[in-house]
């Protein structure tokens, strides 16, 4: 018989953190890469985590056949193991609601978690996930788009409501289509999102077109059939290494209501090896399609020369960066020149 169980030790310390991290009463499913099934926490965990009950199996391999078991609006919690990669076949239409999915690498990281998403090469669907669920959540994953297909566009499409990215970073891993102006790395359509201490952009790689890093736009199927509104992106960081001086961190091409942006940094790498070079501005916005939209940034920095050269309907509050040309960077609740 086993000793490994959710009752007491090894078991019962990761219910009982999961339970602190999400409080929720619903199940937890656990993934890891059955490549690493002759490793002590693979062949522990599987028998911690065997069919409940109710006859729920709670031990997977694929993070799609954990997603395919979670109940909507159960509060289901997936754990993802941090030790190989999880890939992804084909886009997950992530429709279910209130499914919660950690990456189980010690938490805490900005960038480069250990729980690793990634798609298939030739896959050729826009992104690794579409969420358009509502109060989903995601902590401490790094979602790769790795295909190299002209179809991957983006690497998550973030279009539900009340969605959760908490130490979160996406990244193109190859420059495929990052001479495309349509390649963003998140697609944004959310209502009620929250970003928290997220990573947008890769630096390590080289981008060639007038791109978006992110995009605020209306997206088919999105939960609310609207534009962007009552988003939040707290403490996060926008990166580039761009041949395009034209190449934008953040573009609001739809937004309705409020979004927010609360002490946001945006960098580019500058490489003379790869002719990387200072972007011209960190932000955008398209005038006719945000007319009953206000979007604030406090605090934010960059090395763009301009933070935005479009006043229509942002504000941008904090301290000044550059005493020889304040408003072209940041003023107290002046608008951007």
């Amino acid at each position: 018989m086993s000793n490994w169980n959710q009752n007491a030790g090894f078991g019962r310390s990761i219910t009982d953190f999961v339970r602190t991290v999400v409080p929720t009463f619903g199940n937890i499913l656990v993934v890891m890469n059955s490549s690493d099934s002759d490793e002590a926490n693979y062949q522990h965990v599987q028998e911690v985590f065997t069919p409940n009950p109710d006859g729920l199996v709670t031990f997977y391999t694929s993070i799609e056949s954990a997603y395919a078991a979670a109940e909507s609006n159960n509060n289901d919690v997936i754990l993802l193991d941090a030790n190989s990669v999880h890939t992804l076949v084909t886009q997950i239409a992530w429709s279910k609601s209130r499914i919660h999915m950690i990456g189980m690498d010690g938490g805490g990281r900005i960038t480069e978690q250990g729980a690793r998403v990634q798609g298939t090469v030739g896959a050729a669907v826009a992104s690794l996930i579409k969420v358009t669920g509502t109060r989903n959540s995601f902590r401490n994953i790094k979602f790769v788009q790795n295909d190299t297909n002209a179809a991957a566009l983006n690497v998550v499409i973030s279009a539900g409501s009340s969605t959760l990215w908490q130490n979160c970073s996406f990244i193109f891993e190859v420059t495929n289509n990052l001479d495309e102006t349509t390649c963003c790395e998140v697609l944004i359509a959310e209502a009620g999102g929250t970003f928290d201490n997220c990573v947008f952009g890769n630096d390590c790689i080289t981008s060639s077109a007038a791109r978006y890093v992110t995009e605020l736009n209306t997206v088919t199927g999105s939960a609310t059939s609207d534009s962007p509104k009552h988003n939040i992106f707290r403490n996060c960081i926008w990166r580039i290494q761009s041949s395009s001086a034209d190449a934008i961190f953040c573009q609001i091409t739809k937004g309705k209501f409020t979004n927010t942006w609360i002490n946001p940094v945006f960098h580019a790498a500058i490489c003379a090896s790869t002719s990387a070079v200072i972007l011209t501005k960190a932000m955008s916005v398209t005038a006719g399609g945000v007319g009953d939209g206000s979007f604030l940034v406090v605090n934010p920095a960059c090395n763009t020369t301009d933070l935005c050269t479009s006043s229509t309907n942002l504000k941008v509050v904090g301290s000044s960066m550059n005493g020889g040309a304040d408003t072209a960077y940041v003023g107290i609740g002046i608008t951007p020149a």
